[in-house]
C-alpha cells in the first residue's frame, strides 16, 4: 500500500516524509479533498529491527477514514510485524504513528479502545473454556467485567464453562 497524495501547491502529507521518499510520486494515486479532513491513521517511518535483520524498513503511509486498508507483500515482506507494531505486540525500533490524533506507541491503551484486529487464523485456545477466553480477551483490551452479559447475549450460557 502506498500513501496517497494530491496535486496542489498546498502542503501534502507526505511532505514530512523527507526527499528521498518522494522518488515514486507518480505512482501514488491523487487523495479527494474531502479525504484530506479526515486521516485516520498516519505511520511514518516505521522501522523494525530484529538483531541485524531489517524487518520493516521507514514505512510512510497515511489512511482515511472510510478507506477499506490492506497490507498486501510477499512472504517476509514485513506485514504481520507491521500490524503487531501498530496493535501493541511488538515494539517499534523507530519510527512514529498515529491513529485518531493518539500516539499508537505512547498512548496504546488509548488507542486500543478505537483500534482492533482481527488476525487470519483463529486464536483459541484449546485448554480455554468460554468465559476464559472472553476474560482473557476482554483483559488484554482493559475492560473488566461484562463477560456474563456477553455470553448471555451471544447464547452460550450452557457451554460457558
Amino acid at each position: 500500500m502506498f500513501p496517497c497524495r494530491r496535486k496542489s501547491n498546498k502542503k501534502t502529507e507526505l511532505e514530512d516524509l523527507g526527499p528521498e521518499q518522494h522518488k515514486d510520486m507518480d505512482k501514488f494515486e491523487e487523495v479527494p479533498e474531502s479525504l484530506l479532513r479526515s486521516p485516520s491513521m498516519k505511520i511514518r517511518n516505521l522501522r523494525k529491527v530484529f538483531d541485524s535483520k531489517v524487518a520493516v524498513d521507514n514505512t510512510s503511509m497515511t489512511m482515511y477514514e472510510g478507506q477499506i486498508f490492506a497490507l498486501l507483500g510477499h512472504n517476509g515482506a514485513g506485514k504481520t510485524t507491521t500490524i503487531e507494531m501498530l496493535t501493541g505486540g511488538l515494539q517499534a525500533s523507530g519510527g512514529s504513528a498515529q491513529v485518531l490524533g493518539l500516539d499508537m506507541f505512547a498512548e496504546m491503551g488509548e488507542v486500543r479502545e478505537v483500534l482492533g484486529v482481527c488476525p487470519q487464523h483463529n486464536i483459541l485456545f484449546d485448554y480455554l473454556t468460554v468465559r476464559e477466553h472472553l476474560e482473557l480477551y476482554a483483559d488484554f483490551k482493559g475492560k473488566r467485567g461484562g463477560v456474563d452479559r456477553m455470553i448471555f447475549e451471544i447464547e452460550l450460557g450452557e457451554v460457558a464453562d
